[in-house]
């Protein structure tokens, strides 16, 4: 039987797009550590059905952006317009060594989207961390892409904003999705 694919999010006409991390398009296991993005409820005030963690063992990636080498979740953005955008990530980390991640475009890195991070550690604390701009180079289907770069660190949502205006609260609802298509 064929499978419905849910496509991809869709922005709104304030150029805005919010997705849950649980509600990824793809996940990548990493070659380095063996490590990968696994959902998890373990820590409240998350704002969907969960957060998406990668597993604390205590490894650091560092600075390394090589979709080959640290764990990665992907998410299908149908961009309306080029232009300057800004990613803001609602999250938690585990640690202060596990607090941090990378985001990128179309499997690039970005250096705005280069070690984002401190997020809380307290508690059940998640904060926003945000205005890290980027560029979409032409309108049409893109690949946002999020990598660890910190074990342990918790992923509630991104929120991508053509202004660097943060996200309050557990931010706004999740985009829909459109395109989506029926594959073997």
């Amino acid at each position: 039987t064929p499978v419905k694919h849910p496509g991809w999010f869709i922005q709104d006409d304030n150029g805005m797009i919010s997705m849950e991390a649980e509600n990824y398009d793809g996940v990548t296991k990493g070659t380095l550590y063996n490590n990968i993005w696994t959902l998890t409820r373990k820590t409240d005030g998350y704002s969907g059905s969960g957060t998406m963690q990668g597993s604390d063992r205590g490894k650091h990636i560092g600075l390394q952006y090589s979709p080959d080498v640290s764990p990665r979740m992907d998410f299908n953005v149908m961009f309306k317009k080029p232009g300057t955008y800004f990613m803001h990530v609602r999250g938690h980390g585990s640690n202060p060594s596990g607090d941090s991640l990378h985001g990128g475009i179309d499997m690039q890195s970005s250096a705005g989207l280069k070690a984002i991070g401190s997020f809380p550690t307290r508690g059940t604390d998640y904060g926003w961390i945000g205005g890290k701009k980027f560029t979409v180079s032409h309108a049409g289907l893109h690949k946002i892409n999020i990598w660890m770069r910190e074990d342990g660190m918790m992923v509630d949502k991104i929120v991508i904003t053509s202004s660097g205006q943060r996200p309050k609260d557990k931010g706004p609802a999740e985009s829909p999705r459109g395109g989506g298509n029926s594959v073997e």
